[in-house]
């Protein structure tokens, strides 16, 4: 094999010389990229299933309409309102005693899970006495 390189023109060489370079230069970091993105997409798989079965969650988000969120929320809050701002954007205005504060964060990281919605502003938070008026806005996907 050695005798059969030497042999070879000195172009020949040169042109698998700079074939191997284009391989380790282009072909294993995008091979080490793909198997990462696939790895890290597992990874958020796994997480999103943890979640739906750490809150008993069904894995089918359902679309967002106001009845069920306020059959859903009603329970959980001391008042719920909701305001339609144009086509699929709501606010949501939450009053809670300051105990709840705990299971009202739970209620807003499982939000996503159980509608098709997007949180596009900062939740908005004003603690009164022994009340917390929360502010969330939505959009329906």
């Amino acid at each position: 094999m050695i005798e059969a390189i030497k042999n070879t023109s000195l172009l020949t060489k040169i042109l698998y010389f700079l074939a191997l370079i284009l391989f380790i230069i282009w072909v294993i970091p995008t091979i080490s990229s793909y198997y990462t993105n696939v790895n890290s997409y597992e990874k958020s798989l796994n997480e999103l299933k943890e979640t739906s079965s750490k809150y008993e969650l069904s894995t089918k988000a359902e679309t967002f309409s106001e009845d069920s969120f306020k059959q859903y929320a009603q329970p959980l809050f001391k008042t719920v309102n909701i305001t339609t701002h144009g086509e699929k954007l709501y606010t949501i205005d939450i009053a809670m005693k300051k105990e709840e504060l705990k299971s009202f964060y739970t209620f807003i990281e499982t939000l996503a899970l159980r509608y098709h919605i997007k949180i596009t502003d900062d939740i908005e938070l004003k603690a009164d006495d022994a009340i917390i008026h929360s502010k969330v806005t939505i959009k329906s996907i």
